[in-house]
């Protein structure tokens, strides 16, 4: 017989009352709480009518560290955020990363992030050369889908792919690795996905979150990303 759905879901107690004030952070609470349970039910249905979950939380076992200026990394037992202040006219990458698994490998993750297509606000996933400070990103920026290329995250070389694009919640990006060439795909649901650019695999150590507060038009805008889910599995996913 079938376990219950709900039967390995994570349990968040979730007290709903009246908001009173913008600024009650009981009732901030209790909306978090229950994003969590929401997430915990897609994982366990997915697991029922498909045998296999899309959603895996980010493992906080890892070493994740920050790099870059102007953001504040908050993390938890379900998901890695990055909340950034607004930025300014240069090129500006927040990261929060951690060491990758030998190749040929695939990342499979999910970010969650709405912001207006401004500039060069943007976020996504991405690989890091830890020693060079080289980053490959893949995700939206301003109102385009891209995959660059930088020096470091403040320096932007190469865009490899970009065109229009209107986001959906959540995000999906893969990167495959398979130890010569590496692919960058992006999917709306978790399942079907396509191949933006293929190329020469990069050197690269740590991959993670990356977000983009680069704007300079008056307002200017600080952005928050979720990292919501994140696998790194060997071979070809």
């Amino acid at each position: 017989m079938a376990k219950p759905f709900y039967s390995n879901s994570v349990e968040f107690p979730v007290t709903l009352r009246p908001i009173t004030k913008p600024d009650d952070r009981d009732t901030h609470q209790d909306i978090v709480n229950i994003q969590h349970t929401f997430r915990s039910l897609l994982r366990e249905m997915d697991s029922l009518f498909l045998g296999h979950t899309r959603y895996t939380t980010p493992d906080i076992s890892k070493t994740w560290s920050t790099v870059g200026v102007g953001g504040v990394v908050e993390a938890d037992s379900t998901e890695q955020v990055i909340v950034a202040a607004a930025g300014t006219t240069g090129t500006n990458l927040i990261l929060q990363v951690h060491p990758t698994d030998p190749t040929p490998h695939t990342i499979r993750a999910a970010v969650f992030s709405q912001f207006s297509q401004k500039d060069f606000l943007g976020t996504g996933i991405c690989l890091r050369n830890s020693t060079s400070g080289a980053v490959w990103t893949v995700g939206v920026r301003g109102a385009n889908l891209e995959v660059c290329e930088y020096a470091s995250p403040t320096t932007l070389t190469t865009v490899h792919f970009s065109a229009p694009w209107v986001q959906a919640q959540p995000q999906w990006y893969k990167i495959y690795d398979s130890g010569t060439s590496t692919t960058f795909s992006v999917s709306v649901d978790g399942y079907y996905w396509t191949a933006l650019f293929t190329g020469t695999s990069p050197v690269y150590d740590e991959a993670g979150l990356w977000v983009s507060n680069e704007n300079s038009a008056t307002p200017e805008l600080g952005i928050t990303s979720r990292l919501i889910s994140w696998r790194d599995e060997p071979g070809a996913i």
